[in-house]
């Protein structure tokens, strides 16, 4: 089984199609997923793939309009490019191998009718589309019915934001086990502030929950939560009920408890790793690494690594990775904010390692490669070239030097993109030698 992972194309339809070019020219992943006519309308996926979109299919892009309508060519299978993960896999279904939309249906965005039409749209044509596009029958009311918010992929977790958050007194708020309400009458504010007040719970939930149990309660949630909104779309006469108030609430930037708003970065922006007891109990239940998007991190994927005690060894023996993926900022100049960067994630689980499911191969040894690739243009360190590399085997990528900075990216002829990152976003980049890394690097 192989992961394809992008996430936060964030309504940018030219970084979606420098992904789809990355897939069909790396040896990796060589046409995985490959667009069939040159009007760019319909998408084949290999056998073999899972292909999972991370989240965020609109925002600031002015393709917006163009996500929603990835649509499967038969309507009895969920979807195959969602906004959040893949339901197929936890299901025990096939990937449709094809997936369309109709380029017919999809309504010009301000920017194109201003730029091909030369005409104006107004704030109510603009409004009209978005309200449509959530009615019955509405490519938004799709996309939302097929997402899921987590995943389990043989040993891999995906969550669109993180599983950590950082509260406002300096405690790492954990989402594991976390479920909110059901029921929107009952108050998401007051979900949080009963979790907050429990300050000695953490340890316990920790030790005690099933990880894939959770996942698995958070998308039953999610679905509830979908089904009220549709039963309840509107306030009620008092304004204090709607359907779906908590899942919006979950949503929100910031938000608590939420794999969604989830954030692994401390508050200057650079990398944050979880506390050691979140660490060991994913690695005790097969879980290895984590995808996960929303926060923006640089002109490409951040690797996180966290070594993982095992055995009741007091030696670190095996790293726990989170990798983030979300690269909308990566060019802050261009017009679109992202310039020529673009990157991929494929994570191969190969036959004879863990299992697809995550519990048949419990005892197996983890035999999964992951290998990032994509372009970097950056002007000031005169970074402008192709990268490829596997997580696992360099010994810097993914961890902090006494510098300060965070080895961030393998280029070629043996050298690293490192950088930090102060005030959220502002980024400062260079490029070392391995031997000036390895001088620097704090390796436990």
């Amino acid at each position: 089984m192989k992961i394809l992972y992008v996430t936060d194309v964030e309504g940018n339809w030219d970084y979606f199609l420098r992904f789809i070019q990355t897939v069909q020219t790396s040896p990796h992943t060589l046409n995985a997923l490959t667009f069939t006519d040159a009007s760019h309308t319909r998408l084949v996926l290999q056998r073999g793939y899972q292909f999972v979109f991370g989240g965020d299919v609109g925002d600031k892009g002015v393709g917006i309009k163009s996500g929603p309508h990835w649509l499967p060519e038969t309507t009895r299978q969920p979807l195959g490019i969602i906004p959040y993960l893949s339901k197929l896999a936890r299901n025990g279904q096939d990937v449709p191998t094809t997936s369309t939309y109709s380029s017919s249906s999809i309504n010009y965005t301000a920017l194109d009718a201003v730029n091909t039409k030369k005409k104006a749209i107004s704030d109510e044509n603009v409004l009209d589309s978005f309200l449509e596009s959530v009615q019955e029958g509405g490519d938004l009311r799709a996309y939302l019915k097929h997402c899921v918010l987590g995943a389990v992929l043989g040993s891999t977790l995906l969550v669109h934001g993180g599983i950590i958050m950082t509260a406002n007194d300096g405690r790492v708020r954990s989402c594991l086990g976390r479920v909110p309400p059901a029921d929107s009458t009952v108050s998401y504010a007051a979900w949080v502030a009963e979790l907050d007040a429990l300050h000695d719970e953490e340890d316990h939930v920790v030790e005690k929950m099933d990880i894939r149990q959770w996942i698995d309660e958070l998308n039953g949630w999610y679905a509830a939560q979908i089904l009220e909104w549709e039963r309840y779309p509107t306030w009620n006469a008092t304004h204090t009920f709607r359907g779906g108030e908590n899942l919006q609430h979950y949503v929100n930037t910031g938000a608590a408890y939420s794999v969604v708003s989830g954030r692994h970065l401390e508050r200057s922006g650079m990398p944050k790793q979880m506390p050691q007891a979140m660490t060991t109990l994913l690695w005790s239940q097969q879980l290895h690494r984590m995808l996960v998007g929303h926060t923006p991190h640089g002109n490409a994927p951040t690797i996180v690594k966290h070594r993982v005690l095992q055995d009741g060894s007091s030696s670190p023996t095996r790293d726990f990775q989170v990798i983030m993926c979300d690269t909308s900022y990566s060019d802050m100049d261009a017009p679109d904010m992202r310039g020529q960067c673009a990157s991929m994630v494929v994570v191969t689980h190969h036959p004879h390692g863990t299992s697809t499911d995550g519990h048949d191969g419990d005892k197996k040894e983890d035999d999964v490669t992951v290998w990032i690739e994509g372009f970097i243009h950056h002007e000031l360190t005169n970074v402008h070239e192709s990268y490829g590399f596997n997580t696992s085997e360099d010994p810097f990528v993914g961890r902090a030097l006494r510098t300060g900075q965070w080895v961030k990216t393998l280029l070629a002829h043996d050298r690293y993109l490192v950088c930090v990152v102060k005030d959220s976003r502002a980024y400062t980049y260079s490029v070392k030698s391995r031997d000036e890394v390895c001088e620097a690097a704090v390796l436990v």
